[in-house]
């Protein structure tokens, strides 16, 4: 019974530290149901698929990377190029509420689409569609008439309701997509 009772330990404690330092990588293949709402007109609501390919890395301590690509249907930029990724650097790295932005095309010479908040694993994400900027590589959001593709969604209520649960400080209160009104009213 003490021999049995010290493995148990010695596995449980085993598990923990793996977790800390080495993260626990899922593989996923996947299309799922997105729409596209707009902040200034709560009657837009275009579907769309979006397809996510790659592999999701969970750290305990740390923050969370995803290496692979996101394609959006509607937009032929995320099908023609993949997500900016080297050997040594992950397309996203997740900060604080699970945001990064989402840049497609080769290192250093990158396009921003759009950005990124998500729940972990990729359950849920919006995505703010950025307007291009006249060089083509960077763009701005629009609090006026902002675009957003939300995942999964097949409604604007189903989008709402998952942008209602990601919250966060990048995406704009749940409130002014509800009510069609921009932060600047």
């Amino acid at each position: 019974m003490n021999t049995i009772r010290r493995i148990l330990i010695f596995s449980g404690i085993f598990f923990v530290l793996y977790l800390l330092f080495f993260p626990v990588s899922v593989s996923m293949e996947r299309v799922l149901p997105a729409v596209e709402i707009a902040m200034d007109d709560p009657a837009f609501c275009q579907t769309a698929e979006v397809t996510v390919e790659g592999v999701y890395h969970w750290r305990l301590l740390g923050k969370d990377t995803f290496t692979g690509n996101i394609r959006f249907d509607a937009y032929p930029l995320t099908q023609e190029l993949d997500l900016t990724q080297t050997d040594t650097v992950p397309a996203l790295t997740f900060g604080d509420g699970g945001t990064d932005l989402l840049e497609y095309g080769p290192w250093m010479d990158s396009r921003m689409f759009g950005h990124l908040t998500s729940s972990p694993f990729l359950r849920r994400f919006a995505v703010q569609v950025l307007v291009p900027s006249e060089d083509g590589r960077g763009g701005a959001w629009s609090t006026e008439d902002g675009h957003c593709i939300v995942v999964p969604a097949t409604s604007r209520q189903e989008a709402l309701s998952v942008l209602k649960r990601l919250g966060g400080d990048t995406l704009p209160p749940y409130e002014y997509w509800v009510d069609g009104e921009s932060l600047s009213n």
